[in-house]
């Protein structure tokens, strides 16, 4: 939790973690950022135990969440083709779908 918030904020974000069910971790960057950034992950997973993780990915990262006993789901992105209208729509109707906390 950021220490350098006001009591209140801190407040509301503590009532988000310990009601949240449903948390979509968006990563569409590389691998080597990918493995760098598992410490938030598993801080994430530490504030919020009783919510499923769905990580959003590159494909070429998938691997590393789906090895991961802290992901309940991963879907794999081709952030290379997210500047085709018709995929990226796609790819963000299936993230709606999901309807994270």
């Amino acid at each position: 939790m950021p220490e350098r918030c006001d009591p209140a904020t801190q407040a509301a974000i503590a009532r988000i973690f310990a009601t949240s069910k449903q948390v979509l971790y968006l990563r569409l960057d590389g691998i080597g950022d990918a493995v760098l950034a598992n410490s938030a992950l598993e801080r994430l997973a530490a504030a919020m135990p009783d919510a499923g993780i769905t990580v959003a990915c590159d494909s070429l990262a998938a691997p590393l969440y789906e090895a991961s006993p802290l992901v309940s789901r991963t879907i794999a992105l081709n952030r290379w083709a997210l500047h085709d209208d018709t995929y990226r729509n796609g790819a963000s109707k299936l993230l709606s779908t999901l309807r994270p906390d």
